[in-house]
């Protein structure tokens, strides 16, 4: 009888044992897969001379990312490399003889409007931002000429290649919006205001930074 309750106890001094260690263990594993939130970013988030170059720089980004990375390759049907840079036996130049198939006229139709999201994006926050987060004021102004530059540059290769396009001024929030085409002129006549905003405030050249915006540009 005193073999039997001393056998129970045990028992039970195991199970409350074994029933603590995998409650710690248990513990301890939840506090090792919950991560400490650093930072999240959002339209309230990004307000400093830092963010201002993210922005832009994600910008940039989209004219080497995806389909739309004829800038970095050789996809001259629709710009002039093969005209103005590459020599003219250059094996890019065959590429003018290549008819578009429905798939890469998606991918730079996708790839441009995206850029231009992205940029009017960074127009619509570069320009809430208070001009005392910035080194100097016109670091702030040149960013924001360098954003309507490229949202130009999209805007000029769109209706070069498909006519009228939609013309796109604010970011976008409904993700289920189809905007109507607007006529190139129109197009063209915004291009032409923002080329004069941005020719203002844009360097003639850079000290480090290459492959941005310039007057001559």
């Amino acid at each position: 009888m005193n073999y039997s309750k001393k056998n129970i106890m045990k028992k039970n001094i195991i199970t409350f044992i074994s029933i603590v260690t995998f409650s710690f263990l248990l513990n301890s594993c939840n506090n090792d897969l919950t991560e400490e939130l650093k930072g999240s970013l959002s339209e309230a988030t990004l307000t400093t001379e830092k963010d201002a170059f993210a922005l832009i720089d994600g910008c940039y980004h989209t004219l080497i990312g995806g389909g739309w990375d004829y800038y970095a390759r050789d996809w001259n049907w629709v710009h002039d490399g093969s005209t103005d840079v590459w020599m003219g036996n250059a094996p890019e130049t065959g590429r003018l003889q290549m008819k578009w198939n429905e798939n890469e006229a998606l991918n730079v139709w996708t790839h441009a409007f995206r850029l231009v999201g992205r940029t009017n994006t960074a127009i619509d926050l570069i320009e809430k931002m208070d001009d005392a987060e910035f080194e100097d004021v016109t670091i702030k102004k040149r960013l924001f000429a360098e954003a309507l530059f490229l949202r130009c540059l999209a805007y000029t290769d769109l209706t070069g290649l498909f006519g009228d396009v939609p013309l796109l001024l604010e970011p976008i929030k409904d993700a289920g919006f189809l905007p109507a085409r607007d006529p190139v002129a129109t197009v063209y006549a915004q291009i032409e205001a923002d080329l004069a905003v941005a020719i203002e405030d844009l360097p003639i050249t850079y000290d480090v930074e290459i492959g941005r915006a310039t007057k001559g540009a």
